[in-house]
């Protein structure tokens, strides 16, 4: 499947199926074709009244091509989080099998002009499409060191951008004893990927961002194993870091961020049943030396990703931005938002929760309380990576937190149910990036 973006498109083809998109005016429209009115002071009601009525459409409908036809209203608009919301509601709902490689979705409207930035985003929703297909590969085509491949090609395509894999050997040799507690049980044994790209030019004003994420292929529980209801999906658990690496390879494509120095760390592994599974009540080491008692062998995402921020101490940057499918404690909170989010310090709280919602990819803040580490507490270790008394997001959030460089921003997102009928979402990959870009101008503007 593939989008393409040509304004004033004219279609004499019977192949294409064209469906119209208005803002706050009602066109005629032919009544061959959908017609979807919208109207901004009620967007998000609208868009998700209209978003089960296109998906009824594209469950009936026989045609293989389709033309998305933007009134100019939408292109004229001054808020561009606007126009992306309403563009990206329409095109995610475009990847159900049916959609394949064949698929055309030419992007169009009135005006002869070329926008330029509803192109940037076509190149962006480009990615997420391709994040979205690789999300929900099954763990015989996606095991870690498959996917460490895949990206180290792609990213290797991206100028003065180096990456390094450490396979299993260098995992234990640098002492990644975390991420090899989750992974060691399985056949595919773990990797860890690491991306960096510095600017042209280093100055001590150049600020270091740090993508991170979860990258459990399949995931049993491990000895802690899960009934086969809840594991059946469990390939979804890699969705952390292969939306975190898209979103990457989009900021490194980005010119505006040329400035930048971006690291990319990525930990992959597959949370088997064996002989060799960590079991609960063991105690291991972790990177930086904090010792953790595994409570559950399940909550396993923490841990990979706690040697990941262990192993971003060496790059002391400046913001850490990750992405999980971690404790899925984010799903029945309301019907409007996609996951949890913690973020320190307050103003970069604020700004994730209303650039989340101006995009579409509403996400919820956890408190940032700083008064309750002791529920981490361990007669045997410095931590538990999970607390009898008090499992959910939070906790999770605070054992993470232990491993946070000092000084650093930090933002953590926890991905709720992130597929629907086994079609992955999409979400978190926009709010990553639109975080990223308030970031820098919040920062580089005070400089």
């Amino acid at each position: 499947m593939k989008f393409e973006y040509k304004p004033a498109y004219k279609n004499n083809t019977k192949d294409y199926y064209t469906i119209f998109v208005t803002l706050d005016k009602k066109d005629a429209f032919d009544s061959h074709h959908e017609g979807y009115h919208l109207h901004s002071k009620k967007l998000v009601s609208d868009l998700k009244k209209l978003m089960v009525r296109l998906y009824a459409t594209l469950e009936t409908i026989s045609a293989k091509h389709f033309i998305l036809h933007l009134s100019q209203t939408i292109i004229d608009l001054e808020d561009i989080h606007m126009m992306q919301h309403i563009i990206w509601k329409f095109l995610k709902k475009f990847l159900p099998w049916e959609h394949g490689p064949e698929t055309t979705i030419i992007i169009t409207h009135e005006d002869k002009k070329e926008d330029a930035p509803l192109k940037e985003f076509i190149t962006l929703c480009e990615n997420i499409r391709d994040a979205r297909l690789l999300a929900m590969a099954p763990a015989n085509l996606a095991y870690p060191a498959l996917l460490v491949k895949h990206f180290k090609t792609l990213f290797s395509k991206i100028p003065r951008t180096h990456v390094k894999v450490i396979n299993h050997i260098g995992l234990k040799k640098q002492g990644l004893n975390l991420i090899l507690a989750i992974g060691d049980s399985a056949v595919n044994k773990p990797e860890l990927l690491i991306v960096e790209r510095k600017p042209k030019s280093v100055t001590a004003h150049t600020k270091k961002i740090c993508i991170v994420g979860k990258g459990i292929t399949f995931d049993t529980g491990g000895l802690s194993v899960k009934g086969i209801r809840d594991m059946i999906d469990m390939k979804f658990d890699k969705t952390g870091a292969v939306y975190g690496g898209y979103s990457l390879i989009h900021l490194l494509e980005d010119k505006d961020f040329d400035h930048i120095h971006f690291i990319g760390i990525f930990p992959y592994a597959e949370n088997a049943l064996s002989g060799r599974a960590v079991h609960p009540g063991d105690v291991i080491k972790s990177y930086i030396g904090k010792t953790v008692e595994i409570t559950d062998p399940d909550a396993e995402g923490r841990l990979v990703l706690a040697d990941a921020f262990g192993y971003a101490h060496k790059y002391k940057p400046d913001l850490i931005v990750d992405i999980a499918t971690l404790t899925g404690h984010a799903e029945g909170i309301n019907c409007w938002h996609n996951g949890y989010y913690y973020a320190i310090p307050e103003r970069l709280k604020i700004a994730v929760e209303k650039l989340s919602y101006a995009i579409g990819d509403p996400m919820l803040p956890m408190p940032t309380w700083d008064d309750h580490d002791d529920i981490l507490e361990s007669d045997v270790a410095d931590l538990v990576n999970d607390p009898r008394n008090c499992s959910d997001a939070f906790t999770a959030t605070l054992f993470m937190k232990q491993f946070i460089p000092s000084g650093t921003e930090w933002l953590h997102i926890d991905l709720s149910h992130e597929f629907d009928e086994h079609v992955p979402r999409g979400n978190g990959i926009r709010t990553i990036i639109e975080t990223v870009r308030w970031w820098v101008d919040d920062h580089i503007n005070v400089i």
